[in-house]
């Protein structure tokens, strides 16, 4: 068990004696661009319009709107469809 404290103990300390001779970390690959905002903006938007849609697919769904039903239920789906394809072309 010895033996292998003392092994552990060497790795560590070429690690560290490695990374104390970097003086510096780029840290350009850690920072967002404003295309990368974009991006991020574009998929939380579709995220939450599909869960959107998915409540008020549940709540049309369930709800009795009387003789309406069907039109809403149709208006609704065709709706769905255009925010559905809408959210296709701007992922591409």
């Amino acid at each position: 068990m010895e033996n292998f404290n003392k092994s552990v103990q060497r790795h560590y300390r070429k690690v560290w004696k490695k990374m104390k001779k970097t003086k510096e970390v780029n840290m350009s690959k850690f920072l967002l661009g404003h295309q990368d905002l974009v991006s991020l903006a574009k998929g939380l938007g579709i995220a939450l319009i599909g869960a959107g849609l998915t409540y008020l697919t549940a709540y049309v769904s369930k709800t009795n709107f009387g003789v309406y039903t069907p039109l809403i239920v149709t208006v609704f789906a065709l709706i769905a469809n255009i925010v559905r394809k809408s959210a296709d072309g701007v992922r591409q």
